[in-house]
């Protein structure tokens, strides 16, 4: 049979050149089964991310209300200023009126980079989930849902290696934290969200991914530099791979080997939210990820309401580990309807798919997809096409154009 998008020759009604699918009526509807588990994950998803703001926005509140704690303490103390170089080094010690700007730094990112979510990305959640008239939902893909997301996720793998932990009689030997001081204890973990994300993520991922656009011809350095760049370029792995590994050395000389598990699995987390969104994106899940054992000095019932939580996210990130590892083989392994760099020609044919080539018009970028709707969509940017347009067919054996990316508004 062949194929009516790319006149091909299909297998049975899957065209294995364009991904065309011939699909009547009867397959296109979901069945009752199907729409329960949609609107299951629909549920799940809701409580995930309305549950992870809200312990985020508590745990800022507590952040604020800790200040007061904290600041009159750093007159009377120090901390130490470090980098890291596989192994923390400290550089110098602070206190006083030292010690009281370096901390108001620190919970000024932490605010800022709350505000920044809030105010972009909160007026998007009633837009997140939309259903068809079969009761199918897609979500949207954004910093919401990625952090809400990530942070079940880790949740769950990190509950399951203690539990790997207590079945070989093994437990993870903690620096003290537990022992110190309750302004101290609170001041510790606050620091480590931002200053960590500070001298490592940006440092080991941020800092080599400008050094790429750099030698790409990107003109947006910053944004690499500070993240939000996306996952276009498949070098990103190598960086988030190297920060994370850096990141779990970081913790071997206070804590011990087996910390460095759920350290590097976090480490990969945070250098995906890195390269997502930014490097907001990824001082909130550390933060977050901290502040949940602040609880245990608050007054009694603060934990409790905070375990229900944990065991709530721990549950569903069951879900959110499949949902995440799914994505990554889909970005590791190109999908078979990719469209590939195609060979120069000259002669123009029906489409402008995988035997003429494909050139999108807001880019100039020659690979794309089909989507279900039978339109070419640029995998760099986007922008949807009519195969058959006269727009798709005018650069048909242009084997290159020279665009600035992004694409000027």
């Amino acid at each position: 049979m062949e194929c009516p998008r790319c006149g091909k020759e299909m297998e049975g009604k899957h065209c294995l050149w364009c991904a065309y699918e011939d699909r009547n009526e009867s397959q296109g509807k979901p069945s009752d089964a199907e729409v329960i588990i949609e609107k299951s994950k629909r549920i799940l998803k809701l409580l995930t991310i309305f549950s992870f703001l809200g312990f985020l926005i508590l745990s800022v509140a507590v952040m604020l209300w800790s200040a007061g704690l904290i600041i009159p303490e750093t007159f009377e103390s120090g901390t130490v200023i470090f980098v890291v170089l596989i192994f923390v080094v400290g550089l110098f010690e602070v206190s006083g009126y030292s010690f009281l700007v370096y901390y108001i730094f620190i919970i000024s990112c932490v605010v800022v980079s709350f505000i920044y979510l809030a105010y972009f990305h909160f007026p998007d959640i009633p837009t997140l989930f939309k259903s068809d008239k079969n009761g199918m939902s897609k979500i949207k893909d954004s910093p919401i849902t990625r952090l809400a997301f990530s942070f079940s996720a880790m949740m769950f793998l990190y509950m399951v290696y203690l539990v790997i932990l207590q079945f070989a009689n093994i437990s993870i030997r903690t620096p003290g934290i537990e022992e110190y001081a309750t302004w101290r204890m609170i001041y510790a973990i606050t620091r480590a969200t931002v200053w960590e994300e500070l001298v490592i993520r940006v440092v080991y991922l941020g800092l080599p991914m400008m050094l790429y656009a750099m030698h790409k011809g990107e003109s947006d350095l910053k944004k690499y530099l500070m993240g939000g760049f996306g996952m276009k370029y498949r070098f990103v792995i190598w960086p988030i791979i190297f920060s994370a590994a850096i990141f779990a050395f970081a913790h071997l000389p206070s804590w011990d080997i087996y910390k460095m598990i759920p350290t590097l699995l976090a480490g990969f987390f945070f250098g995906y939210l890195y390269a997502k969104d930014g490097l907001y994106s990824c001082i909130l899940f550390h933060f977050a990820w901290n502040y949940t054992s602040v609880y245990t000095r608050l007054p009694s019932g603060w934990i409790e309401a905070v375990s229900i939580l944990m065991l709530m996210w721990i549950l569903f990130g069951i879900y959110f580990t499949y949902y995440f590892s799914k994505k990554l083989m889909v970005w590791l392994i190109p999908s078979a309807s990719e469209v590939r760099e195609p060979k120069r020609e000259t002669e123009k044919h029906k489409t402008a798919g995988l035997s003429t080539g494909f050139i999108c018009s807001n880019c100039g970028n020659h690979t794309a997809f089909y989507t279900n709707e039978g339109k070419l969509k640029c995998k760099r940017c986007g922008t949807e096409h009519d195969p058959t347009s006269p727009v798709a067919q005018e650069g048909l054996g242009v084997k290159e154009r020279k665009r600035e990316w992004p694409p000027s508004q």
